[in-house]
């Protein structure tokens, strides 16, 4: 199970602090909060999470990897075109609040992209295709 599909089975119960089974046939809304890039290692974890079934601990979503963003550059994540499309597109869809430093709204997509860019991500993942992400910043 990924961890985005288990809010789907399983609520969490605040009172004893635990996690209850859902009931079946109950509508769930539900999302993994956005990391902010500059946040390397909290950033790498959740998109671990998002593609590695079934982690029985956080060592074992490491893998052999000392570190979470080592993990990920080793199975792809990072490199990929299209988990930044997807984390970009998340942020902007998302962005509720003017304080959540790392979201804008989709009329500021060009502060987020020159944002991003300016991060510590390393400049070889945001280098593929500058009219890729020209073409990214104008959708609506």
């Amino acid at each position: 199970m990924l961890y985005a599909e288990f809010s789907e089975l399983y609520r969490f119960n605040y009172q004893d602090r635990t996690w209850v089974k859902r009931k079946r046939n109950t509508p769930v809304i539900a999302r993994v909060q956005a990391i902010p890039v500059q946040n390397e290692e909290l950033f790498a974890m959740r998109a671990l999470l998002m593609v590695k079934k079934s982690p029985i601990s956080f060592d074992d979503l490491k893998g052999d990897s000392e570190t979470y963003f080592e993990e990920a550059c080793k199975l792809g994540l990072i490199e990929s075109s299209e988990f930044w499309d997807n984390y970009l597109n998340e942020v902007v869809q998302y962005a509720k609040r003017p304080k959540d430093g790392y979201h804008r709204n989709p009329s500021q997509s060009e502060s987020l992209l020159l944002e991003i860019s300016r991060s510590d991500v390393r400049p070889e993942f945001l280098s593929d295709s500058s009219s890729r992400w020209q073409n990214w910043a104008v959708r609506p």
